[in-house]
């Protein structure tokens, strides 16, 4: 893995790569910013501790500056000299950590900086928070999982399939920010056939239909309304 003098200016410069690839600060032993296939960028610090090698996530590069990335290494390091793992602290202050902190954060820090990301935002606010909001997230099981993604597929069988699919891109990246050990998604299938013509509204499109059917005269608005938001049919 590449080894430099790791600056803000060259961070920003790096160009997003074929693999994920980690770039090591010459000037912290261990330090170093990982980027993904995606261009996703965080950092990550590598120690020995009881003769074993050990990866501390240290938050993504958005949040978390060179500068404090430098110091929690510096921290951490610290911690190692003196016999305990930083590690397991951090697994187990995060132990406790919601459902609803964990989505929340991956919306704010993660998928903020996605083309997709007010459709995730929607189905993150509106379907999985309510439904899984105060549970701890580590403790969420596949049965739930499925019994939620099954519930939205009685109506809905194309959004219960982006529910689904949201879902395993949180948890993963959970694992990668040491928040959980594994995940709760798989081997789950997607319940609905998708097709090409198959799509969700997009926010816009979603605004604009709704405002159509304030304008429109019969006695099922609100029935096509709550079909709009979990992404039925509309007939």
């Amino acid at each position: 893995m590449p080894t430099a003098n790791l600056t803000a200016k060259l961070i920003d410069s790096l160009k997003t790569p074929n693999k994920r690839t980690e770039y090591f600060d010459a000037d912290m032993p261990g330090l170093c910013l990982r980027i993904t296939e995606t261009g996703h960028k965080s950092w990550g610090l590598y120690y020995r501790f009881a003769g074993r090698q050990q990866r501390l996530s240290l938050g993504n590069y958005v949040a978390v500056s060179l500068k404090d990335a430098r110091k929690k290494a510096k921290d951490a390091l610290h911690d190692v000299e003196h016999g305990i793992n930083p590690l397991t602290a951090k697994i187990e202050d995060r132990s406790a950590e919601t459902f609803k902190a964990l989505a929340g954060r991956y919306r704010d820090e993660y998928a903020v900086k996605k083309r997709s990301h007010k459709e995730m935002a929607r189905i993150i606010d509106r379907l999985l928070i309510p439904h899984f909001g105060a549970m701890r997230a580590k403790e969420i099981t596949r049965k739930d999982v499925k019994d939620l993604v099954g519930e939205i597929a009685t109506r809905a069988p194309i959004m219960a399939n982006r529910t689904l699919d949201l879902l395993r891109r949180i948890y993963k990246w959970g694992i990668e920010e040491d928040v959980v050990a594994a995940s709760p998604c798989y081997p789950i299938r997607k319940p609905g056939e998708e097709h090409t013509r198959d799509r969700i509204l997009t926010e816009d499109e979603i605004k604009k239909v709704w405002a159509a059917l304030d304008q429109a005269a019969g006695g099922k608005k609100a029935q096509r309304k709550l079909r709009l938001l979990t992404a039925g049919s509309l007939k």
